[in-house]
């Protein structure tokens, strides 16, 4: 009898710890890809803005080349924004171009940062799949048109003033096997000013 309730035992202990040993794990939660935006660059001139600043020309004087007249042309700013995605684990096997660990971003925010000043942020949607291994870029609006006449950006537009400031960009999305979501953020610094008309 006692060596049967000792076998009983054992294979309960062997079953705990078998459950014990299949459990969740901390590193469970994390998503197959990491997802980094490694680039943002001006359209216009492709310049890496990592370690440089975006100059953001509130207005262009028109041909007259006198500000807040008739013929006043605002730009939208607008950055070439790089994200690559790689597994997150060597264990996990994705191989490049996979159809595992792809990711589909969908949308983006743009927020402002300015001292003493405050900006709308922007809000939009996007379609980038971005392969597993690989990398993409899209377009994604700095600074709308919209912004520029409007405080505090409007005051820049007959004044010598400047403002600087640090936008960031978030990108979402989804995981295409998981369903997880996706996060990726970048920041750069931005000088506001009405620069010479070129």
């Amino acid at each position: 009898m006692k060596a049967s309730l000792c076998l009983v035992t054992g294979f309960v202990f062997l079953l705990t710890l078998g459950a014990s040993l299949i459990g969740c794990s901390e590193d469970e939660s994390l998503t197959r890809s990491r997802v980094t935006i490694t680039r943002i660059a001006g359209v216009n001139d492709d310049v890496d803005l990592s370690a440089g600043v975006f100059e953001s020309d509130v207005l262009d004087a028109g041909e007259d080349g006198i500000p807040a007249t008739g013929d006043d042309v605002y730009y939208e700013d607008v950055v070439l924004v790089t994200v690559e995605n790689e597994p997150s684990s060597a264990q996990l096997g994705l191989q490049p171009g996979g159809p595992f660990g792809s990711i589909t971003l969908e949308s983006y925010r743009v927020e402002y940062r300015i001292d003493g000043e405050q900006m709308d942020s922007i809000t939009g949607g996007l379609h980038l799949v971005v392969p597993t291994g690989g990398n993409a870029q899209a377009r994604i609006p700095l600074v709308t048109a919209l912004a520029k006449t409007q405080p505090p950006l409007s005051a820049l537009a007959t004044q010598t003033d400047e403002l600087l400031g640090t936008v960031r960009i978030t990108l979402t999305g989804t995981e295409q096997d998981s369903g997880d979501e996706i996060v990726a953020t970048g920041e750069i610094a931005v000088h506001f000013a009405n620069w010479a008309d070129r």
